[in-house]
């Protein structure tokens, strides 16, 4: 796993997707493994020597069952 050094922590190397229809909703779902009933939307972990985009497509299949989307925008830094 990649790893990014952030002061005394280290944290993996993810990626985060805000997915948008034709009429700007955007997708957040329940987590089911989380009895509080979390929300979140489509993210995980940059395996291997995946780029950040190639990372996206994989969890939108993992996720959601499709990677059929147009990227409009991704994030100029690390957070």
């Amino acid at each position: 796993h990649k790893l990014m050094k952030l002061g005394p922590a280290s944290y993996r190397l993810g990626v985060g997707v805000m997915l948008m229809n034709y009429y700007k909703q955007v997708l957040v779902a329940r987590r089911l493994d989380n009895p509080n009933g979390a929300w979140q939307m489509p993210q995980g972990g940059i395996q291997g020597n995946e780029n950040p985009t190639t990372s996206a497509r994989r969890e939108l299949r993992e996720e959601i069952g499709t990677d059929n989307v147009k990227f409009l925008a991704e994030s100029k830094g690390w957070y």
